[in-house]
């Protein structure tokens, strides 16, 4: 039987905060927003504006990139959990939990999580998924509670979610790889798989010594060292991706913050400044080399409409735990002791805060391309034979 092994997928909430469980995240976040900005910002007219401007969601991300920030700790607390988020969970048409995902913080979207891992939600190694068949069923089929956009603060300009699908031996890129999924809508993620071989030196300069202390040019550099030792194998893409990041130095990212006398539109640019990583991608590739041997997974996504009316009836009453997660803070206290709450969800409401996406592979095949050599050794020494006896026939020619 032939069995192919499945991705990992890992998905996260666009809005880290969940704010409508958190009514003073809004509050905290504008409060220190507001302080970092000069007073002749905050005394102008248009305070009400800055408050509602975009880069505070900027703020917002950028911060979640430093570990143990003050103000990223206060916000850990208030993101999306599992709990909050999966609505429901299907591989190979059986049921799967919160259990199957490992919990994965990213810098850009805060709490987000991997399934088929390897490991589950307390990190304790579980069995890992493989497939058999191609086909939507036999894949992983995921639907998600995103938050209701009604509750969102003015400065979120959307809602939704992304996923990253990628090797086992990949970590997850969420920013950089990510697919961004709406609601009221259904994605299929159709998967194909590519198996890469490429020749090394002296053709090429890959590399297929992913040891750090291997013989290699490349084995001296640090970023293709600590890619090594963080995922105990080896990606381009991640070295690219650490690297760029320390050239572009992301803690610069404290100046803007820290500095107290912007306005809004200082802010933003010094944010945008600060967390742009592009233009020093180029200046990575001479430590992060390519490997010799790659399996690249190509998505490409299809749109369907989601929820119809009756099935987000059916929801409601099916799903544990529907209809709290668009209860407040204070409308779950007061069910939770018993007061009776009135709670109408109309369809548009439940359309706007849900998604589903199906990750799975077309086909039970997968394509293989492979670098040969254009001229061989033995090519080369038959060509300078040749050379020879030409050279020596020409020579017999002129001396008769």
């Amino acid at each position: 039987m032939f069995v192919i092994f499945l991705f990992q997928v890992t998905f996260c909430n666009l809005n880290p905060v969940n704010y409508f469980r958190n009514k003073k995240a809004n509050e905290t976040i504008t409060e220190i927003f507001l302080s970092l900005l000069s007073d002749e910002a905050k005394n102008n007219s248009d305070i009400l504006d800055y408050a509602c401007d975009k880069s505070i969601n900027t703020f917002i991300q950028t911060n979640l990139m430093l570990p143990n920030d003050p103000f990223e700790m206060r916000l850990r607390d208030k993101l999306f959990s599992i709990d909050d988020m999966l609505l429901s969970c299907f591989y190979n048409q059986q049921p799967c939990t919160k259990a199957d995902f490992k919990p994965y913080y990213s810098g850009a979207y805060g709490l987000c999580y991997t399934f088929n891992s390897g490991y589950d939600q307390n990190l304790k190694p579980i069995a890992v998924h493989s497939s058999v068949k191609p086909g939507e069923l036999n894949g992983l089929q995921v639907e998600l509670f995103v938050g209701s956009p009604e509750n969102l603060p003015c400065w979120v300009t959307t809602n939704g979610a992304i996923v990253s699908v990628h090797n086992k031996s990949a970590f997850p890129l969420v920013a950089e790889e990510g697919i961004k999924l709406v609601t009221g809508k259904e994605t299929n993620l159709v998967v194909d798989r590519t198996y890469v071989t490429r020749k090394s030196s002296p053709y090429g300069d890959c590399v297929d010594d992913f040891t750090p202390n291997g013989t290699t040019k490349f084995s001296r550099s640090p970023f293709f060292r600590a890619t090594l030792l963080k995922l105990s194998s080896y990606s381009q893409n991640h070295c690219i991706s650490d690297c760029a990041s320390d050239l572009g130095d992301r803690f610069n990212v404290s100046s803007c913050i820290d500095d107290g006398n912007m306005t809004v539109s200082e802010m933003r640019n010094c944010l945008i400044k600060a967390t742009n990583f592009e233009p020093f991608y180029p200046l990575c590739f001479s430590s992060c080399p390519m490997e010799c041997r790659e399996s690249l997974l190509t998505v490409t996504p299809h749109l369907a409409n989601y929820p119809t009316n009756a099935y987000a009836i059916s929801m409601s009453k099916n799903i544990e735990n529907f209809t709290e997660r668009f209860l407040s803070a204070y409308d779950l206290l007061a069910l939770r002791l018993n007061k009776t709450i009135n709670v109408s969800i109309s369809y548009e409401t439940i359309k706007n805060s849900i998604l589903a996406f199906n990750v799975y592979y077309d086909a039970m095949m997968f394509t293989q391309i492979e670098e040969v050599p254009a001229i061989t050794f033995g090519d080369v020494l038959a060509s300078k034979l040749l050379l020879l006896l030409f050279f020596n026939q020409l020579i017999k020619f002129h001396s008769i």
